[in-house]
């Protein structure tokens, strides 16, 4: 049995890219992930997995937090 991955977004890592001016070849080569393969999580056809957050972490100094989905946030009632 296969404990399910928490979902993660990739939107903050792919404007640290951007803002960074890393390649995303060369990203994916740095992290050992086929260029077609990274693409696909960029995209979001792939889901982000903890190996790839992990990696994200070990070889780019990305912290975890960066991949964290935000809770949708309910209004606190009013009393």
């Amino acid at each position: 049995m296969r404990i399910q991955e928490r979902p993660r977004s990739m939107e903050s890592f792919r404007a640290l890219m951007r803002a960074s001016g890393l390649e995303p070849r060369l990203v994916s080569g740095m992290m050992g992930y086929p260029y077609h393969r990274f693409r696909a999580i960029l995209s979001g056809e792939i889901p982000v997995t903890d190996e790839f957050v992990q990696r994200a972490e070990e070889v780019l100094g990305v912290p975890e937090a960066i991949f964290a989905v935000e809770e949708p946030r309910t209004p606190m009632s009013i009393r």
